[in-house]
């Protein structure tokens, strides 16, 4: 896809146009789509982010006093 893909073009578009609906309020426009899907009956599923295979944390540094 290049950068004048007219599907492309129509979304950037749509969320310009929603954003300044909202004065480009991102919490403003969460919270209407949020209350959009569940007025239109649809459910959001969130699940834990999925560590890769072998994955350990940073170790923790000591600070020095």
């Amino acid at each position: 896809m290049t950068d004048d893909d007219p599907i492309v073009e129509e979304a950037r578009r749509a969320g310009e146009e929603l954003f300044a609906r909202f004065g480009n309020d991102m919490h403003a426009v969460c919270e209407y789509l949020r209350r959009r899907a569940r007025e239109e009956g649809r459910h959001v599923v969130s699940m834990p982010p999925k560590r890769p295979e072998g994955w350990q944390p940073p170790a923790a540094t000591k600070k020095a006093s």
